[in-house]
């Protein structure tokens, strides 16, 4: 059996499960070069090549596990953010294009230097990411999952980029101060699927990542709130709150933005036109945030 015959029978197996062809043949085209460590070139160069049989048992149970819906980049272990490669696993969300984008339209909007806090960092992609496009920037990130940490800080060193890590939980009310500095910008993507959306995820969701990062318990903008609580003692006056929502609350974090006291407050659309991120600029140094029930409710 050559590299090609090897291809093209996975690629339909891939299918079979419900996978485009084309999205097929990019996962077989990774799944190949993560097998042999060539190149794509080399790949496509050793396309008439007999497979060795090391290849083909290490390339069964590749498949085997793609075809119980294992996400790809777990079975890799790595998933690519803004021209890095991050380690993931199935204790950290893998990165997604909207967090990309996130990250991506942050750099381009906030010049430096600035002072950065990521919260709820998982693989670290957001805050290296910043770090990454924008060198100038002093990045800070924590989570309150000890095995995310352990990957965000291993794809700190892999990818030689400075950012200072914490453990901590933003439910304890203590959180702010485990923090020495007010910050320039505060950016967040929470826990925002809904328990009742379960049904509607893809398996390899589902089955494989984290649901202590997927979902919120109870009402929709629970984590928020609470951001926007913590963003009163850590945000220094004029800086920034930036959050991914779930696009059916966007304007519902705007509002909460809002009503605080505490921001003038926008939604930002990505590039496929949907209400991806609220964006709040701190306007007030110490708010009345007890007599604001929405915040509380």
């Amino acid at each position: 059996m050559t590299y090609r015959d090897l291809k093209q029978a996975s690629i339909h197996r891939l299918v079979q499960i419900g996978l485009e062809e084309p999205e097929a043949n990019l996962e077989i085209r990774w799944l190949l070069e993560h097998l042999t460590g060539w190149s794509g070139v080399d790949v496509l160069l050793h396309l008439d090549h007999s497979v060795t049989a090391t290849h083909l048992e290490r390339w069964e149970s590749f498949l085997r596990r793609r075809i119980q819906h294992e996400p790809i980049q777990y079975i890799v272990g790595t998933a690519p953010f803004l021209g890095l490669t991050l380690n993931v696993n199935p204790k950290v969300l893998i990165p997604r294009p909207e967090t990309e984008w996130l990250t991506h339209w942050l750099s381009t909007h906030f010049p430096g230097p600035l002072r950065i806090l990521d919260i709820g960092t998982g693989s670290g992609c957001i805050a290296l990411g910043l770090k990454h496009l924008r060198p100038e920037y002093q990045v800070t990130a924590c989570d309150v999952s000890m095995a995310a940490l352990e990957v965000a800080r291993e794809n700190a060193r892999k990818n030689q980029i400075d950012v200072q890590f914490y453990s901590a939980d933003m439910l304890n009310s203590s959180f702010p101060e485990t923090f020495a500095t007010p910050f320039d910008l505060i950016v967040s993507n929470p826990p925002y699927v809904l328990r009742e959306e379960a049904h509607t995820l893809q398996k390899e969701v589902i089955a494989y990542e984290p649901h202590l990062a997927l979902f919120t318990e109870g009402a929709p903008l629970r984590f928020y709130r609470i951001l926007v609580l913590h963003a009163a003692k850590m945000l220094v006056p004029g800086g920034w709150m930036a959050l991914e929502c779930h696009t059916d609350f966007a304007n519902d974090v705007r509002i909460l933005l809002e009503d605080s006291g505490l921001f003038k407050a926008q939604v930002i659309h990505d590039l496929s036109g949907k209400p991806r991120m609220a964006i709040g600029q701190k306007i007030k140094k110490e708010p009345d945030l007890i007599k604001r029930p929405t915040l509380l409710a």
